[in-house]
């Protein structure tokens, strides 16, 4: 189905448009203090057993302290200005603060055994969270992290140079001619593979990350469109049933102005100035019905607004149906449904129940007298309202079309009421059914919650029965 329509997008694209995550500065300093701890349980491992990792290039204990104590500082200021600062880190700071991470894990691994400490892999920690900030500082810290690593190999092969060739038996050249071939040789490559392997491993990781990110972003774009559209044909649907609604609920005034305009011309004094005070007031109806007809869709805001209401202001709405001479309406409430409350919209709860009831009134069969009960009742958290009547009831091909648009088998009716009352019931989140038998009369059941996802209500106590007669 082709759609021509303008939509505004509110969508905040990543800064760089490269379909990065984000990452917050509170998550940002979290994952840092956790390589930071683990970083300090390595120096202070390397502490408790020197030699614990490897020999130590960088002999001196007082290097991997100074480093932590400048790490550490480095978090405490990245702490407090991230619960100043705002919902995402800035790509510039984040990516600076990383680099400084590999920095100070270079300047720790290297005072506790160089490139043979197996903690080597503590550097994919800082390429991984790069990738929530942008694909151009993943690449730059992975490139930090290759770089370390090489100053690693440096340090430590110019320190353990010394140590392979007293334990080869060799002298300074000796050990130059034969290192090649010898321990210091496989060393060598191993520390070199080493390298390696952790600039191809954060390629892929930065490659596949960023992509597997692009396509999410993707994905959310496309889930963000689609739930704006479905949200615009809701938009549509609600303006369509409030027409119909509007179209519907002045179908009677209107007759009514109608008819007593023709009779206009046949009237006394009397007569007509009784006819024009009912015109005025089915004018005034109609006004009313303009002004107030809402859709529970359309003013969302609304909802919250009304606040709560009474279930027994029911009877004052239903009080102002037209009841048919030899007909009983009745309302009745049962359990504690007339102290409860209710939140949802009041105009359209109203606006349903009086549909129900005045499709009720017009299954009367003539010359036998009626009863029509309103039934309004409350289980927890669920509103129930049930309209029966004893009338003339529907067959099972009727019952199936009741609520189909269009479909009437009153004179009187336009084959709308209960398709927008099934409609606004399905738009608070309720239901709406019919069971009926031919001879016996149709009870209409409603069930919505009472009241649209908020904060919870007072609920006033039980009463076990109330019933009230209206007239």
């Amino acid at each position: 189905m082709n759609r021509n329509r303008a939509i505004t997008t509110t969508d905040t694209p990543h800064p760089e448009g490269d379909g990065s995550g984000r990452i917050g500065p509170a998550a940002l300093v979290t994952a840092r203090w956790a390589l930071f701890a683990v970083a300090l349980g390595l120096v202070g491992a390397q502490l408790w057993r020197p030699g614990l990792w490897g020999e130590q290039p960088l002999g001196d204990r007082w290097v991997p302290l100074a480093a932590v104590v400048l790490w550490g500082g480095v978090n405490l200021h990245a702490a407090r200005r991230a619960r100043r600062g705002g919902a995402d880190a800035r790509p510039e700071e984040a990516g600076v603060h990383l680099l400084l991470d590999v920095a100070m894990l270079t300047a720790l691994l290297a005072s506790t055994g160089g490139a043979s400490n197996p903690f080597t892999m503590l550097y994919f920690l800082p390429i991984t969270l790069a990738t929530l900030v942008s694909r151009s500082w993943t690449w730059i810290v992975a490139l930090a992290a290759v770089c370390g690593f090489a100053v690693l190999v440096v340090v430590s092969t110019w320190t353990m140079q010394p140590v392979m060739d007293a334990a080869s038996g060799h002298g300074h050249h000796a050990g130059h001619d034969q290192g090649a071939h010898g321990a210091g040789g496989h060393y060598w490559r191993h520390l070199v593979g080493m390298g390696v392997a952790l600039a191809v491993a954060g390629s892929l990781v930065t490659y596949f990350v960023h992509g597997i990110a692009g396509v999410l972003a993707q994905q959310r774009s496309e889930l963000e469109r689609l739930r704006r559209e479905a949200r615009e044909d809701r938009y549509v649907a609600s303006l369509g049933a409030l027409s119909a609604g509007a179209a519907h609920e002045l179908g009677t005034p209107l007759g009514t102005i109608q008819l007593l305009a023709g009779e206009l011309e046949w009237m006394d004094e009397e007569e007509r100035r009784d006819a024009a005070r009912l015109i005025r007031s089915e004018l005034e109806r109609c006004k009313d019905i303009l002004h107030g007809m809402k859709n529970p869709e359309l003013s969302a805001r609304a909802l919250e607004q009304e606040g709560s209401w009474s279930l027994e202001e029911l009877c004052g709405e239903l009080r102002g149906i037209e009841v048919p001479p030899s007909t009983h309406l009745q309302v009745r409430f049962e359990g504690d449904g007339a102290e409860g409350t209710c939140e949802q919209p009041r105009a359209v709860i109203e606006q349903t129940v009086r549909e129900l009831v005045t499709n009720a009134l017009r299954a009367r069969v003539e010359g036998r007298p009626m009863n029509v009960e309103v039934l309004v009742s409350r289980r927890g958290e669920e509103l129930g309202i049930d309209v029966v009547d004893d009338g003339r009831g529907m067959d099972p091909e009727e019952l199936a079309s009741a609520m189909e648009p269009f479909f009437s088998k009153s004179s009187e009716g336009r084959g709308l009421g209960l398709f927008l009352a099934g409609l606004h019931v399905r738009q608070l989140g309720g239901t709406l059914s019919l069971q009926s038998e031919v001879g016996r009369g149709t009870r209409a059941e409603l069930r919505l919650p009472r009241r649209p996802p908020a904060p919870l209500l007072r609920v006033g106590g039980g009463r076990s029965a109330a019933a009230q007669e209206v007239t």
